[in-house]
């Protein structure tokens, strides 16, 4: 495929977005195989708790407890889900051929030779009502450039072979969602791994007890195996997990994505301060932090910096 630039003919890469075929569609469906898999443990989990622990508190006698119980259980995993479906199924933020067009008004190549020449890659910037500095360069000084999506890369950005794209602000891509984690789903990635070690705290404070004083009774059912073993896999769950939170909070906290962390360690250009890299991500109503909604600040491209650059 080609278009158009500033007068000159250029190939672009146009990327289906649809499966073709059947063994494409094949290869679709199996690729949820996780994000399915997660969905119906987590369910599982929350049926034993709900069935085999909550109900029996109200049959017992302890109305309120079971009702209490089982009602914040439920809203605990119910933010899971929804913090897991978002990020599964939320793009991660995809770079737009002409992300660049629109942002500098003028020949493209005659500001790379600019820019070459020790010049500040300044021109007539249109479409903004703030300026778009990109800090991120080659050594030669020339914009970071795609290969396989034919288009220059923005700040922060990555190619991901999995997703095939350009990703704004690419964590890493996990398996687990079938997604990249990026821009515009990384609250909720973060909210889902906080919310794993949360309902498994309050899963296994309420009803570990009941669990291990069903042992010692001589009607020991299905229902409380059941329940016994969800316990279990929940607690696994949640403190394997919550390593993994706190490693990305601090990610978040540094501002830096995984992939800055390995490919700049030592490097924290975009390091504003705690508040205000927490903030980039989150938003800042403080009352909708925990609440699985878009409230990331920017728009993907241009990122406040420890250099003194703003969006």
């Amino acid at each position: 495929h080609q278009r158009r630039v500033h007068g000159e003919m250029r190939c672009v890469n146009i990327l289906a977005q649809r499966p073709k075929g059947c063994s494409e569609w094949c290869c679709c469906v199996c690729s949820y195989a996780p994000v399915i898999f997660v969905v119906c443990l987590v369910l599982w989990i929350l049926s034993s708790y709900l069935f085999c622990f909550a109900l029996n508190l109200v049959l017992d006698g302890h109305v309120v407890r079971g009702l209490l119980y089982g009602f914040v259980c439920t809203d605990l995993v119910g933010l899971l889900l929804v913090s897991f479906l978002r990020v599964a199924f939320t793009p991660p933020g995809y770079v737009h051929s002409n992300w660049i067009e629109d942002h500098w008004d003028g020949d493209l190549e005659t500001e790379l030779v600019g820019q070459e020449a020790g010049g500040n890659f300044r021109g007539n910037r249109v479409h903004r009502r703030v300026p778009l500095d990109v800090m991120e360069h080659k050594t030669n000084g020339r914009l970071r450039y795609c290969r396989k999506c034919l288009l220059y890369k923005p700040d922060r950005s990555h190619h991901c072979s999995d997703c095939r794209r350009c990703v704004m602000k690419m964590d890493h891509h996990c398996p687990w969602i079938n997604n990249c984690v990026g821009f515009n789903n990384h609250k909720f990635f973060l909210l889902f791994l906080f919310y794993i070690p949360v309902a498994a705290s309050w899963i296994a404070a309420t009803g570990i007890h009941h669990a291990m004083a069903s042992l010692d009774t001589s009607r020991l059912s299905t229902c409380y195996v059941n329940f016994l073993v969800s316990v279990l896999v929940a607690g696994v769950f949640g403190v394997s997990l919550f390593f993994f939170f706190c490693f990305q909070l601090k990610l978040i906290l540094e501002n830096r994505t995984t992939i800055e962390m390995f490919e700049k360690s030592g490097q924290r250009m975009w390091d504003v301060g705690m508040k205000e890299n927490f903030a980039q991500v989150f938003g800042t109503r403080w009352w909708l932090w925990a609440l699985p909604v878009h409230t990331t600040l920017g728009d993907g491209l241009s990122y406040p910096s420890a250099l003194g650059v703003t969006l």
